[in-house]
This record gives C-alpha cells, sequence and structure tokens, in this order.
C-alpha cells in the first residue's frame, strides 16, 4: 500500500492507537488529542491550582495516561512482529523504550542541578538534587515519596516509574502469549480480572500507598491493556451514532468538571471510590468512542490541531513543566503572581520545545501500521 494511501485508511480508520513512536505523517491524531486532555490536567493541578485556584483535581490526569498506555502500549505488542524468541522481542521493546524515553528524562537529571546551582537562595541544596537526580534515573522517586520524604524537584517522574515496572513485566506476557497461541480475547479476560483484583487489595491502604505505589496504578493499566486485547483482532470499523457521541461529551466533560471542582486532595480516601473509576471509565468510553466511523464534536476537538499538538509534546511538557514553577516559587520571590506565571510558562515552553526537538524527535520510529484497525479492504 503506497504512502497516500496509507495515510488515508489511516485517517479514516480511526483506531486511534496512539504510540509516542510514531511520527508525522504517519501519526495517528486522535489519542495525541487525548493524551492532551491528561496533560492539560496535570497542568491544571500543577498551575492553574497554585495561580488562579481552579484545577486541583487535575491529578486525574495521571490515570488517563496509566489507561491510554496500557492500551497503546500493548496494541503495539500484540500486532508486532512474531519472529525470533519472547526473549528477543521482549530486549528490543524494552531497548525501543530505553532510546525513546530516556535521552530527555537524563537532560533533566543533568541540568536540574545546575539550575538549582545558579539560582539564587534555592529552596533545595545541589547535593540533595544531585542525589534525588540519581533516583529518579533509576526510576525510584516514589519510594520515598511514599515515606513522605520530598523528591523535589523531581516529584513529577514517579509516575514514570509505574509505567516502566509495567514495560518490565507486560511485554513478556503479551509476547509469551502470543507464541503460545493464546486468544487476544482470553489474555483480556485475564487482565480484567487482574486489574479488578489489584485495584480492590489496594483500598484499604493509606492515600500514599494508593496512589503512588504499583499495584493501582498497574490496574489503570491493565484496564487499557484489556480493551485493546479485545478488540485488537477487529476488522471493521463500528459505525457512530449519538449514543457514542452522547457517552463520549460526557466523558470528555466529567474529566473536566473533576479537573475544575474536585473536593478532594490526590491523597484523599475519596479519590479511589470516585476520581479514579472515573478516570478510567471515561479514557475508555473516549478510546473506544475513537474507534467509530465519522466525525463528532468531540472527535473535532480532540483532533485539533493545537490540541494534537499539545499532546504530541506531552512527554517532555510532563518532564519540564515543574522545575521552572518549583524554582519560580510565589511564596519565596517577591514579584507579582501574574509576573511568575509568564515567566514559568515562558521558560517551560522553551524547555518543551527543544527537548521535544532534540531529544525526542531523533529517537523516534514509525509504528503506525500496527496502531490501526485493520479495516476491511473495501473501507480502504
Amino acid at each position: 500500500m503506497g504512502g497516500s494511501r496509507d495515510r488515508d485508511v489511516a485517517a479514516r480508520a480511526t483506531y486511534v492507537a496512539y504510540d509516542p513512536d510514531v511520527t508525522s505523517p504517519s501519526r495517528v491524531d486522535y489519542l495525541d488529542g487525548l493524551r492532551a486532555v491528561a496533560i492539560a490536567a496535570v497542568l491544571g493541578v500543577h498551575w492553574a491550582a497554585l495561580y488562579i485556584g481552579i484545577g486541583s483535581g487535575g491529578y486525574l490526569g495521571v490515570d488517563v495516561f496509566f489507561v491510554l498506555s496500557g492500551y497503546v502500549i500493548t496494541t503495539v505488542l500484540w500486532r508486532s512482529s512474531s519472529s525470533g524468541t519472547v526473549g528477543s522481542r521482549w530486549r528490543t521493546f524494552i531497548w525501543r523504550r530505553v532510546r525513546r524515553l530516556y535521552p530527555a528524562l537524563l537532560a533533566l537529571v543533568v541540568l536540574t542541578p545546575i539550575a538549582i546551582a545558579v539560582t539564587p537562595d534555592p529552596p533545595v541544596d545541589v547535593r540533595d538534587t544531585v542525589e534525588r537526580g540519581a533516583l529518579a534515573a533509576v526510576q525510584l522517586t516514589w519510594l520515598p515519596e511514599v515515606f513522605g520524604h520530598s523528591m523535589e524537584p523531581y516529584r513529577q517522574t514517579w509516575s514514570l516509574a509505574m509505567e516502566w515496572y509495567f514495560y518490565l513485566l507486560w511485554p513478556a506476557v503479551v509476547l509469551a502469549a502470543r507464541s503460545r497461541g493464546l486468544a487476544a480475547r482470553t489474555l483480556a479476560r485475564h487482565s480484567v480480572v487482574a486489574a479488578v483484583v489489584l485495584y480492590a487489595a489496594m483500598l484499604p491502604w493509606s492515600g500514599r500507598v494508593f496512589y503512588g505505589t504499583p499495584p493501582a496504578r498497574f490496574a489503570e493499566i491493565l484496564a487499557g491493556a484489556a480493551l485493546a486485547l479485545a478488540l485488537v483482532d477487529r476488522t471493521t470499523e463500528r459505525p457512530g451514532g449519538r449514543a457514542s457521541n452522547l457517552l463520549a461529551t460526557t466523558a470528555l466533560l466529567a474529566i473536566g468538571v473533576y479537573v475544575l471542582l474536585a473536593p478532594w486532595g490526590y491523597l484523599e480516601t475519596p479519590v479511589r471510590y470516585v476520581g479514579v473509576p472515573l478516570a478510567v471509565a471515561a479514557t475508555l468510553v473516549l478510546v473506544l468512542h475513537g474507534l467509530t466511523s465519522g466525525t463528532s464534536p468531540v472527535k473535532r476537538l480532540l483532533t485539533w490541531a493545537p490540541v494534537t499538538l499539545l499532546g504530541r509534546v506531552s512527554y517532555s511538557l510532563y518532564l519540564w513543566h515543574w522545575l521552572p514553577l518549583y524554582l519560580l516559587d510565589k511564596d519565596s520571590i517577591d514579584l507579582p503572581v501574574g509576573l511568575l506565571a509568564v515567566l514559568g510558562v515562558g521558560l517551560t515552553v522553551i524547555l518543551t520545545t527543544v527537548s521535544y526537538l532534540l531529544l525526542e524527535r531523533p529517537f523516534m520510529s514509525s509504528q503506525a501500521s500496527k496502531l490501526r484497525a485493520r479495516p476491511q479492504e473495501a473501507n480502504a
């Protein structure tokens, strides 16, 4: 299939799984839009809640990221080449993750102590920054946080560790299941059971343990994985309709309302009974909506160029948005809050742009064919 025709099929067959390794023009835009929703929520809790007092429920964005990650990674794994041993394919997958994600992370670890060193009266000393950066590099910042120890200015890296641990385990399961001929839907059912068990097992624990350790996060990632496995062998698009449009609109609005108005902090008990189920259900509904044919207000919004651009740079933005905010602390710097906000946003835009162009794009590779539907030839 030629390049232009392949692009046309990708555009119409809106199986919109997203892999950060997909580059333009073969990138599928819809889930870039969903990633934009997730990163906007995170910016809400870290920026908007601080400066203008709204967005305190934005921690929900991390939950959306986890569900999307499970869906995407599982789709890529199940549709990857079956040549070679399970071990060799697992090593290839892990190497691609390292090559894709670590350059920007290591740049953050190296440059942050330098930024601290040149900052007058910094909120943390350079030695602590170096030590905490080493923990970030080996995906361990979450552990001291669980016991109440600050990992500033790397607090945002805890969620990367949750995904990394999943990357180390889940690909071996999926690849082994494929090599032994296990049906995707059978593995999907097992994934649902595992997700429910992990989630239920974590409910009695404290907020720090529930929110910041792998089991409950694995449950969210497995929810996305189960959806991928249930749909990965579909060969046709589902027709859209009013019900799908209404559900997708409701899901997107529910995320927005929660982010703006949630009265609970991320460690409070209601989050595990309301916030987490809401994030998982809404994300699954939105992904499913992207699998339907036709257009809708939600699809138009999530594939709008500025929105997809935000989603495309969301990894770099997630890594770098916290450092300017941390250094330009409104409680310790005697400058107008509005000016600090402008400076923080400006620095974040610069850091994100440089990181994306120099540390992400050079390490991307196209995987779009694994992430689309398998439309019937008639649909092509």
